[in-house]
């Protein structure tokens, strides 16, 4: 188990071997690698904005190529870092990303949060495909944290702010249509 020694732990992904991936936010932002029993196998540090440490970062995710993909909301970009901590790739978002995908044929898919927004965008940082309220029927997306693309193309979206009676995910097609919710 391994105990936070900052302001937050935000970030958990499992991944091989045992190990878990965790983001810690405070006055020196680190993503680290810790095995089952604590102890932290890799460390890498963040460039990110150090006065709100509750907005710094979540949903880092490792990458097969051993990189890492970080959401930096305060910042509003999406970077990615190598084991040695150098930016490698990053691409500035409309609002606070909470969620980035790295997708099978290179492109990000971003959550923003409270922009109520999803982006797309390709190797080169540019956007592809964007679906807002302002696309979908009766408004649905109330705080993107979470998003995910699914094999038959289209896009899940979580809204984190959804009250009781709300619509809490919402599946919308490639051409913004829904499809479920």
């Amino acid at each position: 188990a391994y105990q936070g020694t900052q302001a937050e732990v935000n970030t958990v992904q499992p991944l091989a071997g045992g190990k878990v991936l965790l983001t810690e936010a405070g006055d020196k932002p680190r993503l680290l690698e810790v095995d089952r029993t604590g102890k932290v196998i890799v460390e890498v540090a963040l460039q990110a904005q150090t006065k709100d440490h509750h907005l710094q970062t979540r949903m880092a995710r490792k990458l097969e190529s051993g990189n890492y993909l970080v959401p930096q909301l305060l910042d509003r970009v999406v970077r990615e870092y190598d084991p040695t901590g150098k930016v490698v790739w990053e691409v500035k978002t409309p609002h606070m990303p909470f969620t980035a995908i790295r997708l099978p044929d290179g492109n990000t898919l971003i959550g923003c949060t409270l922009g109520h927004l999803v982006i797309e965008v390709d190797k080169g940082g540019k956007e592809v495909w964007r679906v807002t309220n302002d696309d979908l029927s009766g408004k649905p997306i109330n705080d993107a944290c979470g998003v995910q693309r699914l094999p038959n193309g289209n896009t899940v979206i979580t809204s984190h702010h959804a009250g009781a009676g709300d619509v809490k995910l919402t599946e919308v097609t490639r051409d913004k249509k829904v499809a479920w919710t």
